[in-house]
């Protein structure tokens, strides 16, 4: 593809790599889900198909050397991070088995922390990295990403303060999936009251999530920090894989279908650049393929521990 900037700044060629990124998160969740329904994982399986843009616009605007600490929907975050999904789902499918398996994917080569259950804990364990990256002065910056209902914890505006007075090099991203413009700009003035801008975006669109996420990152970078940025998305599935309905939003999923899939959003401009839907299908293609022969091989994993 040539470097074309027809989506809102994106490159062609950045754009069919995050929509790369986008189909191997969704794949890998969805066999995550399937996994779930056949008891070979064991619940609660916190999905987050849908917010593709959301996961991939965060990752795609951190640089190298950056770390991640993911909340409780941490498959997304994790597939994006480039951790290898064997290995994951070898791991919760241990779990299932009565190992040590961990639910709470982290890969410490990619600079991804896991998963923290916690509502409000992945910003309390961010500020730990973004205090270290200040100490090194390495220029790195920690991102947690967090969910609505977390943003509002006193974990999470106590890692806001801390960070500013700090001069912590840490940005919090939430997930925000209410829709709700008030709402939205509620959680973004959760640190207000100490001198750090929050800032709303949104986040089913991957270019504008990337541009608000880099330039918090930005500021952060050069001692502005720290940075709050509320993403709005959606998702397909509810609260948990056990608890399909609880914090539902009414009409989310149809909100997706509409039209609003990040997925398919993405899809559409790249067609109207001019890129073959051929080459589209072989990407999510290529994606299907990446995470089946991951399922065989964790599934190979799992069984050689003998345990019935």
């Amino acid at each position: 593809m040539s470097a074309d900037h027809g989506l809102d700044g994106l490159s062609r060629e950045r754009a069919g790599a995050a929509l790369a990124l986008m189909l191997k998160a969704r794949r890998f969740e969805e066999a995550v889900g399937q996994l779930y329904a056949m008891g070979a994982i064991p619940g609660p399986a916190m999905l987050a198909i849908g917010q593709e843009a959301a996961t991939v616009g965060l990752r795609l605007a951190m640089a190298a050397g950056d770390q991640l600490v993911a909340g409780q929907r941490c498959f997304a975050h994790a597939a994006a991070a480039g951790v290898d999904l064997a290995d994951a789902l070898a791991g919760l499918m241990s779990e299932a088995r009565g190992r040590a398996g961990n639910g709470r994917i982290a890969a410490p080569a990619q600079r991804f922390w896991g998963g923290d259950p916690r509502e409000g804990g992945p910003a309390a364990r961010a500020l730990g990295l973004a205090l270290a990256n200040r100490f090194r002065g390495d220029g790195a910056v920690a991102f947690a990403a967090l969910g609505d209902l977390a943003a509002e914890r006193g974990e999470t505006s106590d890692a806001l303060r801390l960070a500013r007075e700090w001069k912590a090099p840490l940005v919090l991203v939430v997930e925000d999936h209410r829709a709700d413009e008030g709402f939205a700009a509620a959680l973004a003035g959760v640190g207000a009251s100490f001198g750090v801008e929050g800032r709303t975006a949104d986040g089913l669109d991957v270019a504008t999530t990337i541009a608000a996420v880099a330039r918090a990152r930005a500021a952060c970078a050069i001692g502005r920090g720290p940075a709050l940025v509320v993403l709005g998305t959606a998702r397909y599935r509810g609260h948990s894989m056990e608890a399909p309905t609880r914090h539902r939003r009414r009409g989310e999923d149809r909100r997706l279908r509409g039209g609003e899939d990040p997925i398919e959003r993405l899809r559409q401009r790249l067609l109207a650049l001019g890129v073959e839907e051929e080459e589209l299908e072989e990407v999510d293609e290529a994606a299907r393929g990446a995470v089946a022969d991951a399922v065989a091989k964790a599934e190979l994993t799992a069984g050689a521990e003998g345990v019935p």
